[in-house]
This record gives C-alpha cells, structure tokens and sequence, in this order.
C-alpha cells in the first residue's frame, strides 16, 4: 500500500479510532471533514453504582483535520473540531447547568516522526508530541452540556502498526499509546485539578477489496486521580468535571470505501462506552467523513498498491 495512502487512510474515520505511526509523505496534505452525534444520560459513580442525569444530553459535531508532510519521517497535524450540545429535555435547557452549548471543543496540534520504517518482521513505530486546549469553551465546562473540560494539556505518544496481505485482501493493525500532563486549573488538598491521564487505543482493519474495509476498533482513557461523583465539596463547580477520578472505555467498528477515481476517502464510525467510572457509560457516537489526499495545492487520486509489489512505508473524554 502506497505511503500516501496510509496517510490518508489513518486520518479518516477519527471519530475514535488509531491515528498509526505512518506519516504523511514529504510535501503532501491529507484531509478529514467528519460529522457526527453523539450521546448519554447514565453515568457509573466511583463505587460501581449507576447515576441517571435529569436529561439525556445530545451532540452535534463537525470536525476539520489536516496533516502536512515535513520530511518523509516527519509531518505536523492539527484537528479543529466544532460542536452543538443541547439537553433532549427542553424542560431543563433554563438551567445553567443544561444550557445549550455551542463552541470549539478541544483544539489539537501534533507532530510525528516516523523512528522505525516497517519490514518483514517489524512494525512501524512512530513518536508523537501533542498539544491541545479548551480556551475557547472555558466559559461554559461547568455544564453538563459542556463542549469541554476548558484545559490546556502536553501530551507525548507512541504509535506502532504493521500490514500483512491475509487472503485475498490486506490486514492492518495499529496501536496508539499518550499521556497527557494536564496544565492545572487549581489545587484543591494538594491535588492537582485536573490529574494527568493515559489513552490508548486498537484497531484492527481486513480489506477483502481494493475498494472497502471494515475495522473493529477499542479506545479508552484514564485518569491518575480525582474525586468521584457526589463527592465534590471544595471543588470550584467550573472545574467539576476535570476534577473527576474517571476512565471510560468504547468499543465499535468502522466501514471504509477507499478513495479511487474522484470518490475520496469514506468513512462511516459507530462506538458505545462498555466500561466507565465517574463518567458516562451509555456513550454512544456515529461519524460521517471524507478524506481527501493532496500533492501540494492538486488533489492526488490515491491507490492501492496491487499484493505483487511489497512496499509498505499515520482523551480525555468527559461528561461532554
């Protein structure tokens, strides 16, 4: 499969999903646009036990990426996502606490380098420094209906991935590990709000065809200390959520068309929460995009590499 490619195709379908450790080539863009839904209501407390909030809380979001390759080992990228955030109950939409929101949520920057290229017997491994911030709905993280905790955090990650021909098609399987300092928003007992966290993330993709593919996908987060729910007093209500002890683990699947022709990049991405502590675990997300490879400023038609040639070269979630 071709680098530009790769590229392309770790970039879509970002609803969760691996970003991968094969980096955009060397004066090529790859693009994303997704749209999605997403939402909850129930919430697991520290101890196990299940909360339901007063109303469901729905999301409407859209999302921008772009990576740029620098060198063929290094590329820079950056992700702008928008989103709605409403109460389902109209009832309680009065309350500060459910208040319609619409903002930026967190707006992200990385770069990647490519430290290892992929043989025969080795991954692909790629290093990656990120940065990322909520200073654009700060204003409105005490909410339920929040677009985000409003933090700024620095993160370092590690990505691997390998591809293999399996029958009649191609099986890629990548791996993202990252932790994130999270610069603090207050000291509360001489904790640090919010704590730092871990994410990791799988995906296992089977493309029978040239055109389609199917991924299986697991992501989750954890957070390195905090307060449970209901158990906040001292805690400045605008930093309740980044104040929680919480993890959350979501589990789905996306169906891929890879680009050919004019037709770009497809992208279709559902997920559910199955695991979560202090946070929502009735989490559900559906994601539309389209992805787009770029030389320069003119589009680029990306292809399949055929089987005969064998060159093979890409958090925290809270009540939101």
């Amino acid at each position: 499969m071709s680098p530009t490619l790769l590229a392309a195709l770790c970039l879509s379908g970002q609803a969760l999903a691996t970003e991968g450790p094969w980096t955009t080539p060397a004066g090529q863009h790859a693009t994303y646009t997704g749209v999605g839904i997403d939402h909850f209501r129930s919430f697991t407390d520290g101890d196990g036990g299940t909360q339901d909030a007063p109303s469901g809380v729905t999301r409407f979001g859209a999302k921008q990426l772009w990576a740029a390759g620098l060198t063929d080992r290094f590329d820079v990228g950056v992700e702008v996502p928008y989103v709605f955030v409403v109460a389902d109950d109209p009832a309680v939409r009065s309350q500060s606490a459910f208040a319609t929101t619409s903002d930026f949520s967190e707006i992200r920057v990385r770069l990647r380098y490519l430290a290892l290229t992929e043989t025969w017997r080795r991954p692909a491994v790629a290093l990656r420094g990120s940065g990322r911030s909520g200073f654009a709905h700060s204003d409105s993280r005490h909410r339920i209906t929040n677009a985000g905790e409003g933090t700024t955090d620095l993160g370092v990650g590690l990505s691997a991935g390998k591809i293999g021909l399996v029958g009649p098609g191609f099986l890629t399987v990548s791996a993202d590990v990252d932790f994130w300092y999270r610069i603090a928003l207050d000291r509360v007992d001489g904790q640090k709000i919010p704590a730092n966290e871990a994410r990791a993330a799988l995906m296992v993709q089977y493309a029978p065809h040239r055109r389609f593919g199917l991924s299986v996908v697991a992501d989750g987060f954890h957070r390195f200390g905090g307060y449970d729910l209901g158990s906040l007093s001292g805690v400045d209500a605008d930093h309740q959520w980044a104040a929680l002890d919480a993890a959350q683990l979501k589990v789905g699947g996306k169906l891929m068309h890879f680009a050919h022709g004019r037709i770009p990049n497809l992208t279709l991405s559902a997920y559910r929460a199955v695991l979560a502590r202090n946070n929502p675990n009735d989490t559900w997300l559906v994601e539309l995009g389209v992805g787009f490879a770029f030389d320069g400023l003119r589009t680029r038609r990306a292809t399949v590499v055929t089987a005969t040639e064998p060159e093979v070269s890409s958090g925290s979630e809270g009540p939101s």
